[in-house]
């Protein structure tokens, strides 16, 4: 039976990830945000103990797009919320090859194999003059402010941005907890950099430009600007990429390259 985890369980799922460098598992597992699942068992030789607590062999943690399979390759994991990630959009992270082939046995076609980029989380990869150039080159009619209430409800509304604030629970939260900038032209807003997810040690980016304003340098100037602020606040960065042209980006700011990794895409039209 598939088991909701908060609290003590959080922390005894942990080693299931243990080694894993990803900051929206640190964001679950340490209760900041989203929600973690697991498949209980009791070891044999102790199943008739007084007492005896299940052990946690599989876990699932869902947060925002993402969900993140740890341990043993659970059939009963995987079926979990199925309905739910077709019906929208869920981006699945295997743990190995036993859960990517799980994962294909389930979905079968509706899931989309894919390959996204890991970058070093190394605060010292940065050049903060490289940084401040990129985050102030910006053409003539545009300006860059710190994403405020006005701001965080504006891109509340707009499909391309509604991902700077959506794992919050409304502007409080976000003031508390979140950090972003936007990039305006004549009073719209037209690109941004904003925490995705949070943890206690940093962020998760997320940058979007208007489609009609791409190619212009926007992403860049929003990335090396909110880096700027994490490094002041000494919070880190993270960027994991969905594409070559993030990645390419994430290496213009200053990360260097990790790996990469297979991903499953579901309720993709």
């Amino acid at each position: 039976m598939v088991t909701e985890l908060k609290g003590n369980g959080l922390k005894r799922a942990a080693d299931l990830f243990w080694g894993w460098d990803d900051t929206m598992i640190w964001s679950c597992l340490e209760g900041e945000m989203g929600r973690a699942y697991a498949v209980l068992r009791h070891e044999e030789r102790k199943r008739k103990s007084l007492g005896e607590k299940p052990y946690i062999a599989s876990a699932k943690l869902d947060i925002a797009d993402f969900c993140f399979y740890g341990g043993e390759a659970s059939e009963e994991l995987v079926l979990h919320s199925k309905d739910i990630y077709e019906a929208g959009f869920k981006i699945l992270v295997p743990q190995n090859r036993d859960w990517e082939l799980l994962i294909e046995r389930i979905y079968g076609d509706r899931a989309v194999r894919r390959v996204r980029y890991a970058f070093q989380k190394d605060r010292n990869c940065f050049s903060i003059e490289e940084l401040v150039k990129m985050a102030t080159r910006l053409e003539e009619g545009f300006s860059i402010e710190e994403i405020g209430e006005r701001t965080f409800r504006e891109a509340a509304g707009l499909p391309w941005a509604c991902d700077w604030g959506g794992q919050f629970k409304g502007y409080r939260d976000y003031k508390n907890r979140g950090i972003g900038v936007a990039v305006r032209y004549k009073g719209e807003l037209v690109a941004g950099a904003s925490s995705y997810t949070v943890y206690s040690g940093g962020i998760e980016i997320q940058i979007d430009t208007r489609k009609d304003y791409r190619n212009r340098g926007l992403a860049s100037s929003c990335g090396a600007a909110l880096i700027l602020k994490c490094l002041e606040r000494g919070l880190y960065p993270s960027w994991d990429a969905d594409n070559e042209i993030s990645a390419h980006l994430a290496r213009r700011l200053g990360y260097r390259f990790e790996r990469e990794y297979p991903v499953y895409k579901i309720g993709l039209t």
